[in-house]
């Protein structure tokens, strides 16, 4: 009887380990979805500025010359 009990103890600690993992891998997940979204958006804003440089160096050239 105590070794069918202590076996089905074994069993429930292994689900709550499995949960545990699970809660962490969908932590992880989380942050690469984040940080991916990050680096398109610093993308996105490197391309808006290097536009707007050229377009004021190139509005400087129209006016000086």
């Amino acid at each position: 009887m105590l070794k069918k009990f202590l076996r089905n103890a074994k069993r429930g600690q292994a689900i709550v380990i499995i949960a545990l993992m699970f809660v962490g891998l969908v932590a992880i997940i989380g942050l690469l979805t984040d940080g991916g979204m990050l680096l398109i958006e610093y993308a996105r804003l490197k391309r808006g500025i290097d536009a707007a440089a050229i377009a004021a160096a190139q509005q400087f050239r129209k006016n000086f010359t």
